[in-house]
């Protein structure tokens, strides 16, 4: 009897831990299961459109400048002003270069006079002809310097080197200034430049004389432009590449600086897959792939690539087909051949 009584005190807690050890893989096999929601692959064929944002800039920008130092006397525009080629804009004291064109003209003057009579002497052989050299050299030189001293008098007026808008004003009015440094912009604002940054990964679709449309909506406006600018150098932190769409400004409503949004058609059609954005994930080697729901109800790892933005849509190729359900949201606690379930 006590045999028996033994026994079934060891094989009780063994049937015990034989179920415990059945509900706790019960229990892991249901903390695996993780709630997800879906969305369809769209397959896609047809012209591609892609968007960009930019800022627009003038179509040149001259930096100008007085050819001598001095102190500025007067600036005779303003920042937005129109001008006009050879009109005057600026003033650099004059006192010291009118009063050194004063001494030159009065040089030139002296040698003249000492020209004018030594000449006739000259002539009539009364006089060396060492010295009438002399006096044909010194006036000359007297000449030449009565040139200089102007062209420095005129050189204290700063005027327009073409016709455009005044853009920013460096230097006031009793401020010192020198050669080359800069007194003011002139922009070019009659053609503008809208600039775009593009991936590296589309610039190879771009062509130039592409139309393009543009949207401002600081003037509400939307104008088409064409690409007349691809830069062969590209941004060393961002990997795009600048390039530039011209677009007409006749109006001057458009502004240096106002941001604007372009869109951009492909020239061929595109194939691919449309699906969301928040579907996309990067693995540690760096390949973006989603998470696709197979059959059974287990997540799938499939790669893939971005081909290009389509509005609130991302048009990628890879190991997907369309009718897939790809996983848009609960995905960051997935693994391949975890269980899903769908909620809606």
């Amino acid at each position: 009897m006590k045999l028996k009584t033994t026994t079934i005190n060891y094989f009780i807690p063994f049937l015990l831990l034989t179920a415990g050890c059945g509900e706790d893989k019960e229990s892991a096999q249901a903390e695996t299961v993780i709630k997800v929601t879906t969305e369809s692959v769209e397959s896609y064929n047809g012209l591609l459109t892609t968007s960009y944002s930019g800022v627009v800039e003038e179509k040149n920008n001259t930096h100008l400048s007085f050819f001598s130092a001095g102190t500025i006397t007067e600036i005779r525009v303003k920042e937005g002003e129109q001008v006009r080629k050879g009109d005057l804009i600026a003033r650099l004291d004059a006192t010291s270069t009118s009063n050194a064109y004063k001494i030159a003209l009065l040089q030139e003057q002296k040698a003249q006079d000492a020209y004018n009579r030594l000449k006739p002497m000259y002539e009539n052989g009364s006089l060396p002809p060492i010295k009438f050299v002399e006096a044909e050299t010194g006036l000359n030189q007297a000449k030449a310097n009565t040139k200089i001293a102007k062209k420095n008098v005129e050189e204290n007026n700063l005027y327009a080197a073409s016709n455009g808008t005044i853009g920013k004003i460096h230097l006031t009015q009793g401020m010192n200034t020198g050669p080359g440094i800069p007194v003011l912009d002139l922009l070019e604002i009659n053609t503008v430049y809208i600039k775009v940054p593009v991936p590296e990964d589309e610039i190879s679709s771009l062509k130039q004389n592409t139309k393009a449309s543009v949207t401002i909506p600081a003037i509400s406006k939307k104008i088409i432009g064409e690409v007349k600018e691809i830069s062969v150098t590209a941004d060393l932190l961002s990997h795009s590449y600048p390039v530039k769409i011209e677009i007409n400004n006749t109006d001057l409503l458009i502004k240096p600086g106002m941001v604007c949004y372009v869109t951009i058609d492909s020239e061929s059609n595109k194939t691919g897959f449309l699906i969301s954005g928040k579907a996309l994930q990067k693995d540690i080697n760096g390949n973006q792939f989603v998470y696709v729901v197979d059959d059974k109800n287990k997540a799938m790892k499939k790669l893939v690539k971005t081909i290009s933005l389509m509005e609130n849509k991302v048009l990628v190729e890879g190991e997907i087909k369309e009718g897939d359900l790809i996983i848009v949201s609960g995905q960051e606690k997935l693994k391949p051949q975890v269980s899903v379930n769908i909620i809606q």
